[in-house]
């Protein structure tokens, strides 16, 4: 259950831009490693100036991402990120 800070609509002096997914948000490489800032997630958090909270896994799936969200493993990130709104620019979930 996430707190009801999460819910808020409150908008934060330091938004945060959740990342979500698979490979792409991870910025995985045919060479097995990482872009670090290159990567998807980076480039579109930079350009609505948000900071990047990255849990994207290699290989994720939606079953995945609702088991990591279920079990409370993101509930703090969840809680520090921006809320997607009419007023953002891109809502983004890379699955």
């Amino acid at each position: 259950m996430l707190p009801a800070a999460a819910l808020a609509d409150d908008v934060q002096d330091d938004p945060h831009y959740l990342a979500l997914g698979d490979s792409i948000s991870t910025g995985y490489t045919l060479g097995g490693g990482h872009f670090t800032d290159e990567n998807f997630v980076n480039i579109v958090a930079s350009a609505d100036g948000y900071t990047v909270v990255n849990k994207a896994v290699d290989g994720n799936t939606a079953p995945g991402i609702y088991v990591q969200i279920s079990e409370g493993a993101l509930d703090a990130e969840i809680t520090s990120a921006e809320p997607p709104s009419k007023t953002s620019r891109r809502f983004w979930m890379n699955v």
